[in-house]
């Protein structure tokens, strides 16, 4: 199964934040409630299409790929497929790919996950560790110890 990353652009809006309301609403709820004008209007101030990626399948839109590079590192900020698409491995090998670059580089990839997303599973399994903690946030982080220089 080969995904494919394209650029987003400004028309990819709502599609982005639709995903973020489908996949992650029932998170927020848990930790915060789910305040739809609210988010509405946190997503929108802080709206950047050129740190966005969109993820296709088959020339389908079906997920969102947020991933920043910075001094010592990445960040993976957002990595969020659309239910019908989860559980068939499509954010894993993203993930992994990832990580794959990063250890090219030697660097580190580090992210947070709320609490109460069963997400942090998966990243442990492909080698993120706890790092610390929020009271609504794990922060975990993948050292680049196997970097392949």
């Amino acid at each position: 199964m080969r995904y494919a990353l394209r650029p987003a652009t400004a028309g990819d809006y709502d599609f982005i934040y639709q995903v973020k309301a489908v996949t992650l609403k029932e998170y927020i709820a848990q930790t915060w409630g789910w305040n739809e004008a609210d988010q509405q209007s946190r997503f929108s101030a802080s709206f950047n299409p050129t740190q966005w990626q969109i993820v296709q399948l088959d020339g389908r839109d079906i997920g969102v790929l947020c991933l920043e590079r910075e001094e010592d590192g990445f960040l993976l900020a957002n990595i969020e497929i659309l239910p019908p698409h989860q559980n068939r491995g499509i954010g894993t090998r993203i993930i992994e790919d990832i990580l794959v670059s990063a250890r090219r580089d030697c660097l580190p990839v580090r992210l947070q996950v709320l609490k109460a997303n069963p997400a942090r599973r998966l990243y442990e399994r492909l080698g993120f560790v706890v790092t610390g903690e929020t009271g609504t946030h794990y922060l975990m982080r993948c050292p680049p110890e196997l970097c392949t220089q």
